[in-house]
């Protein structure tokens, strides 16, 4: 199994390195590509990170919830085998976040 593994990473490395080095501007799509979904991101996390933290008495604030969805986007990409989704926060995670936290204060008290 870990040769396999091993095989499979030089393969994926190899493609990798073809496709953004060695085609006609490949490394200009890949970086704007990059950009864009970093920013795409990055504006709805911090504003429900802002929310979060209104609704948590900042227990949850907003360099928590980039560092979450970082962490949960680069666990998902390596471990789900979906490298290309985009994981970001939403509204309902938003709301599940503040009945959990309404729940835990309720029993807390």
């Amino acid at each position: 199994m870990i040769v396999k593994f091993h095989y499979f990473l030089v393969l994926f490395k190899n493609i990798f390195v073809v496709l953004v080095f060695k085609t006609y501007r490949g490394f200009q799509k890949v970086l704007s590509t990059v950009a864009f979904l970093y920013f795409a991101c990055l504006l709805p996390s911090i504003a429900f990170g802002v929310l979060n933290s209104q609704l948590t008495n900042d227990q949850i604030s907003v360099p928590k919830t980039v560092a979450a969805q970082c962490l949960g986007g680069l666990f998902f990409s390596i471990f789900a085998g979906q490298p290309l989704i985009v994981v970001m926060t939403t509204a309902p995670l938003t709301l599940y976040v503040r009945g959990k936290f309404c729940i835990l204060v309720f029993f807390q008290s």
